[in-house]
């Protein structure tokens, strides 16, 4: 019973934070495009673009962690109980997988941006 409860509590820490980065790669995406080259000041866009990919490592390296937290209890559950529990594992592994997708995307989109106004 306290592994399976730990183990949800994990998957709603997971869930809750995949949920906001979403949200958030979501507005810099659109912020990026509503941008575009105007207005790019370069000395601030390098700082930037090293504080995003500071950020990405940081939040992967969340992500990853909880996942491995989760992945621990589970091999200490009985096998009928994380059959119950595993297609929500499954798919909030291909959620995380997502997130981090758009991470990336976010920091590639930043270093476009920059490198379309030096050329």
């Amino acid at each position: 019973m306290y592994g399976t409860k730990l183990a949800q509590d994990h998957i709603k820490k997971l869930r809750t934070f995949l949920e906001k980065e979403k949200a958030a790669t979501d507005t810099k995406m659109a912020k990026i495009h509503e941008q575009g080259k105007a207005d790019v000041d370069i000395d601030m866009s390098l700082k930037d673009l090293s504080v995003q990919v500071e950020k990405g490592k940081r939040k992967a390296s969340f992500i990853i962690s909880i996942l491995k937290d989760i992945n621990q209890v589970l091999e200490k559950l009985p096998a009928s109980t994380r059959a119950t529990i595993q297609p929500s594992i499954s798919t909030l592994r291909a959620e995380a997988d997502t997130v981090m997708k758009k991470i990336t995307d976010c920091i590639k989109m930043d270093l476009q941006l920059l490198k379309s106004v030096l050329s």
